[in-house]
């Protein structure tokens, strides 16, 4: 079994195009077996009615909502653990990268990888913001230097595990340095990992990452994971 997992906030305005086109993607593939997992987290929008009424058409899509943020790591840990496929595809609510990647990660997957990642800074050139690129080559600076994750793209929303893999990793971060806790623990268990490249959509409207804002405060997290996870190793 096939298993996606989508966050999802305040998204009411592209959820349905983006969910036909993964639909029809999985059609194309003639994946049959599958399931889609959207979280909702805390929309104050129509976007939980919206995934209702698609569920009301297709009994392989549920969502999941708790009715209190306890962060990242424990919204992605219960996601995670709700899955029941053999390969779990984890894909950002926008589609900045577009559906047709599942079947690179699938192969990818079957010769012998374990962790597949769409990186948005290897292959093509893709149109990212020069601010963000340079903030991203920056952090990713630090994360090669502190946690030795040699990846063009740790912080990739769209990543493609082995069931064994995601269900071996506890996490315990709660904002956006989640992503470079989840790769260190997984190459800290000598699991292979493989970039490739994807086209890239930046998404402007309705984005809810501030890059200034933001960035400066996932850098002060990540620091401060270091210390747990490296220094201390409180892994």
């Amino acid at each position: 079994m096939l298993s996606i997992i989508i966050p999802i906030y305040n998204e009411e305005n592209i959820i349905l195009n983006n969910h036909t086109d993964l639909i029809y993607e999985l059609y194309k593939l003639h994946i049959n077996d599958y399931e889609i997992i959207y979280w909702n987290d805390w929309s104050t929008d129509n976007s939980y009615g919206i995934i209702n009424w698609i569920i009301s058409s297709n009994s392989k899509v549920k969502i999941v909502s708790w009715g209190k943020n306890k962060g990242l790591w424990y919204n992605y840990q219960q996601l995670y653990k709700a899955t029941k496929g053999d390969i779990i595809i984890q894909f950002w609510a926008d589609f900045s990268t577009k559906a047709d990647i599942i079947k690179s990660f699938i192969l990818e997957i079957s010769n012998w990888s374990d962790v597949v990642i769409a990186s948005r800074y290897i292959g093509w050139l893709t149109k990212i913001p020069y601010m963000r690129k340079i903030l991203s080559r920056i952090y990713n600076l630090v994360t090669r230097y502190f946690f030795h994750i040699r990846l063009y793209d740790s912080q990739s929303g769209f990543v493609a595990f082995k069931k064994e893999v995601i269900k071996s990793i506890i996490l315990k971060s709660h904002k956006f340095d989640i992503h470079v806790e989840l790769m260190y623990k997984i190459i800290q268990k000598w699991y292979k990992i493989l970039e490739i490249p994807c086209v890239y959509i930046h998404r402007s409207e309705g984005s809810k990452f501030n890059i200034i804002l933001d960035w400066f405060s996932t850098l002060l997290d990540t620091i401060v994971l270091y210390y747990k996870l490296v220094i201390k190793k409180d892994i």
